[in-house]
């Protein structure tokens, strides 16, 4: 199966996925950004970090290198310190809401607020 289809059975058809996440991973060159964008919507969302790196470079084509160290980055700057709070955010398929990423041991969905 495509790294997109073994993502969308996880969190759903692309077409319900935000806007910002379809740009990043099939529009836009590659840049800093856009792949922790996309690696933390990803990471908080339960997408393993190589399925992820497959789906992204699948998808966009651009920067391979770039994307894979990246977000291979990420993942492990957000498991390294498993208790920290408030890493990122990330939109939550599940809670269909911005959500800050904790730390696995934190186990507390927090909404982020809109102000």
């Amino acid at each position: 199966m495509d790294p997109l289809s073994s993502i969308e059975e996880i969190l759903g058809h692309v077409d319900t996925w935000p806007t910002f996440i379809i740009h990043n991973m099939f529009v836009e060159t590659p840049h800093q950004k856009s792949v922790k964008t996309v690696a933390a919507f990803m990471y908080g969302n339960g997408i393993p970090c190589e399925l992820a790196i497959d789906c992204f470079n699948a998808c966009n084509g651009l920067n391979k290198s770039v994307v894979t160290k990246a977000i291979n980055s990420w993942y492990a700057e957000w498991d390294a310190i498993p208790q920290r709070r408030h890493r990122t955010k990330y939109y939550s398929m599940f809670y269909k809401q911005w959500q800050w990423m904790n730390g696995k041991p934190v186990d507390e969905l927090e909404a982020v607020s809109v102000t």
